[in-house]
């Protein structure tokens, strides 16, 4: 029985909640995520939207920017993100070895593969607020400039695959295949609304004295950029926001059999800090006849193995029952801890999860 005295502090990154939470707050996923840089690909002409016209304009993605923006937002809620080279020119294949191998070296448990496709035309029309606005446009005086009264639609999906590297054999074997692919999510951002100062040079602010600001610099310079920066962050936004509602896809990988459940920290009487929790394994499916080793590391160093505490069989007559292995980890002064599990089948598979230890204490 443990002891009265123990507190336990609960990490946010626990997958029985995750993508639940304080409103406005993610909630983070146990795993190092290794990115390539975004590929581009240009969409076939789409048509013109109804109730909108083609403009003059051409919005152009910027491999690095959309790079950067879907870093920053997987770093909301993923333990660690390590982003990677640039591919160098050659084939294909031996520039994806060459991001597992980079991925492998910086301690990833999976690789993010993203590819973006778009058309760059560019229709626009005045939307919704634009009527509204007429009121503050009656007013007079820069009121009406603020109001994003018209509208910008351009062609983007960025689509996402997930490949789990602990499943892809060793190192500088092919990765990027269905065996290792543990979830493809895409996401469509087509439309951002800017307001007057978004989009306007000097002239135009004069001329909006005179004339509805929503009729005013409707293929400005400014346009594109400004377009290109609204659907970079949407696109970014979204697909991490569908990457958490994979949340149990990602924890329960492709190749393997068990999952982590209740992971968290413990601190002890002594202000030790430990990582507790279990790995689940489904008895269903035949593949593995139990967990093998446990190991841990910090840093990047060398895995140390932890060993199983209490193991129990939870039955069940349809799935063939789960087998919960409990595991208990000291943490020291170890801002994160890289665990690794592997199953008794004929691959001895195995997968890896990162955990950052700065941790919350229960109330």
């Amino acid at each position: 029985m443990k002891s009265s005295a123990t507190c336990i502090v609960v990490l946010p990154w626990l997958l029985s909640a995750a993508c639940q939470g304080q409103p406005g707050r993610r909630v983070s996923l146990p795993f190092h995520v290794a990115m390539t840089p975004v590929a581009m690909e240009r969409a076939p002409r789409a048509e013109s939207a109804a109730g909108t016209e083609p403009s003059a304009l051409l919005v152009r993605f910027d491999e690095a920017e959309l790079s950067r923006a879907f870093a920053r937002e997987m770093r909301t809620c993923f333990a660690d993100v390590t982003t990677l080279s640039a591919a160098k020119a050659g084939a294909l294949e031996a520039g994806q070895q060459a991001w597992v191998q980079e991925a492998r070296a910086a301690g990833a448990d999976l690789i993010v593969d993203a590819t973006l496709t778009y058309d760059p035309a560019v229709t626009t029309a005045i939307n919704a607020s634009f009527w509204p606005n007429l009121a503050l446009f009656a007013l007079g005086g820069p009121f009406a400039w603020f109001i994003a009264d018209r509208s910008y639609r351009c062609q983007g999906r960025l689509e996402v695959q997930v490949f789990d590297l602990g499943a892809s054999g060793a190192a500088g074997e092919y990765a990027f295949d269905d065996a290792s692919r543990v979830t493809r999510v895409d996401r469509q951002a087509e439309e951002a609304s800017l307001n007057l100062v978004d989009r306007a040079a000097l002239p135009h602010y004069v001329l909006s004295l005179l004339v509805p600001a929503g009729l005013v610099g409707a293929e400005s310079a400014a346009v594109p950029d400004e377009l290109r920066q609204a659907i970079t962050a949407q696109l970014a936004g979204a697909i991490v926001r569908a990457l958490q509602e994979r949340s149990e896809d990602l924890a329960r990988g492709a190749a393997v059999d068990f999952y982590p459940e209740g992971v968290h920290v413990e601190q002890d009487a002594r202000g030790g800090r430990w990582l507790v929790g279990e790995f689940v394994l489904e008895l269903g499916s035949g593949n593995a006849s139990d967990l093998g080793e446990i190991k841990y590391r910090f840093d990047l160093g060398p895995f140390q193995r932890a060993g199983w505490g209490e193991t129990r069989i939870e039955a069940h007559a349809r799935s063939g029952g789960r087998k919960h292995h409990a595991f208990r980890i000291p943490l020291g002064s170890a801002a994160k801890v890289q665990v690794e599990v592997e199953q008794r089948d004929r691959f001895a598979s195995r997968r890896t999860f990162t955990y950052p230890t700065a941790a919350e204490r229960k109330e």
